[in-house]
């Protein structure tokens, strides 16, 4: 039986990218991918981020519309992150404050693909938002991440 890291390395190659393009359509970094592609233990939620922009996933599983694991919010939130963390990791807390509406462990679980915010990521990416994030607008921040403000 073909282990995750065959399944990963044999996917990728068979869809044409390089580690590189694995970990940008998958949220992560590049050597993430190597090391998994090596044989080194991964987390659920890369996993499922590797499933996801691999096509691993079964159908049903891909179609589950719970707000918990639909294809994009791994990619969308992981990239969130990684912004929020390029600004010399700005704290969860900030955020949640500049937002008002949205708690601290909401927007984990939004970074981490476990659920998209509740009433669609429009809502969530506001101008301050994206501001503080370093973008002009939402619209700036939404273009930068595939999301439609």
């Amino acid at each position: 039986m073909a282990t995750f890291a065959d399944r990963v390395a044999e996917a990728r190659s068979r869809l044409g990218l390089t580690k590189r393009g694995l970990a940008s359509k998958a949220g992560l970094a590049p050597r993430t991918v190597s090391r998994i592609e090596a044989g080194a233990p991964v987390s659920s939620e890369t996993q499922l981020a590797l499933e996801i922009a691999l096509g691993l996933l079964p159908p049903s599983a891909e179609d589950d519309n719970d707000g918990g694991r639909d294809t994009g919010n791994v990619a969308i939130g992981r990239r969130l992150r990684d912004l929020r963390r390029a600004r010399g990791s700005l704290p969860l807390s900030h955020l949640a404050f500049i937002l008002g509406n949205v708690s601290e462990a909401s927007l984990s679980r939004i970074e981490r693909g476990l659920c998209r915010p509740r009433r669609g990521w429009a809502d969530l990416l506001t101008d301050d938002y994206a501001r503080t994030l370093g973008f002009a607008s939402a619209k700036d921040l939404g273009d930068e991440i595939g999301v439609e403000t």
